[in-house]
């Protein structure tokens, strides 16, 4: 969803509508809320743990406060979302400890050795207890690949039983079959929507076509992380899109002028711009010019979360602490 700005907000009907649209052109919108790390969403609650200088430093990989009260608010929110979307899955996002340390240590809460893996457990077990309350199956919960490398984060608990990668940029046959996991889900990022190296709709197309056949594959989430209007214009994730769908219905390959006609016809019938059919989903921009805008939106997009978490928000998380 687009940031809305001047303090304004979604309405609960704003979603419902969302929703609806949705569902009319065959798309299922899975929610997603950032709990244990990359929160910085929840900044006008003032329930993240108090750290902007890494706020302002990194400009993610805040974590939530998940103290008696948190949870309460927090089984309260995830309760009305999944009635808006619903969805039979729920994504937690990321638990990225190694991440959120810094955070932890500006906020005087910093442990380490086994005294940092009981409390992660502590907050994974209560994460879990509201999952359950609400009563949505470990199986129908999604957390985003770990980018955690440290060996004694291999066999951590973690809430939710599907894993959404992303960092593997062409995944194969090999690829899937050789993870453990009983399902995933793979992100639009694996495909080369928001990578340096950009690749047409055809490869795309062929890609998806191998990679969907795949059992444990549930599906594709369109995130593309980071991306703004502009660069989603840019990479014309668009087209794409299109040609990610046509290789996950197809049940063979075409030839490349089979599906340069078939993908023309679908921007007609949809009535979207000529060039992107033109471009067969190439990207409108070169490899160097996505790079620059990138950067610029990552550059934005932290000095942002440095301007929320320093002002309103930390005086609430103030205020609640003294009266706790």
């Amino acid at each position: 969803l687009a940031t809305k700005k001047n303090g304004q907000v979604y309405t609960v009907e704003d979603l419902h509508k969302l929703r609806r649209h949705a569902h009319k052109n065959g798309i299922e919108i899975i929610p997603e809320v950032n709990i244990l790390s990359r929160a910085g969403g929840w900044f006008q609650s003032g329930l993240l743990i108090p750290c902007p200088h890494f706020a302002c430093d990194v400009g993610c990989g805040m974590p939530l406060d998940l103290d008696v009260h948190t949870l309460a608010i927090l089984t309260n929110v995830l309760d009305e979302i999944l009635s808006i979307f619903n969805s039979p899955f729920l994504h937690l996002g990321y638990d990225e400890r190694e991440e959120s340390r810094p955070c932890y240590k500006e906020a005087n809460m910093d442990v380490s050795g086994e005294a940092q893996q009981e409390l992660s457990l502590e907050r994974e077990k209560k994460m879990a207890a509201v999952i359950k309350m609400l009563g949505i199956p470990s199986e129908h919960i999604i957390r985003w690949e770990s980018t955690d490398k440290k060996k004694e984060e291999e066999t951590r608990f973690r809430t939710g039983r599907i894993t959404h990668y992303h960092s593997n940029t062409h995944p194969t046959v090999e690829y899937l079959q050789n993870l453990e996991d009983p399902a995933v889900f793979l992100s639009t990022d694996s495909l080369n929507f928001a990578s340096p190296t950009d690749i047409d709709g055809y490869t795309i197309y062929k890609q998806m076509h191998e990679v969907s056949k795949q059992e444990k594959v549930l599906g594709v989430l369109a995130g593309t992380l980071e991306m703004g209007p502009v660069s989603w214009n840019g990479r014309n994730v668009e087209g794409k899109l299109v040609a990610l769908a046509m290789g996950a219905a197809a049940n063979d390959i075409v030839p490349k002028d089979e599906f340069e006609k078939a993908f023309r016809k679908i921007f007609k019938d949809l009535e979207i711009d000529g060039d992107t059919a033109i471009s067969f989903g190439k990207s409108r921009w070169s490899d160097k010019e996505f790079d620059r805008h990138m950067k610029e939106q990552r550059k934005a997009r932290q000095e942002l979360m440095c301007s929320r978490t320093t002002t309103t928000a930390q005086q609430r998380i103030a205020k609640r602490r003294k009266g706790s």
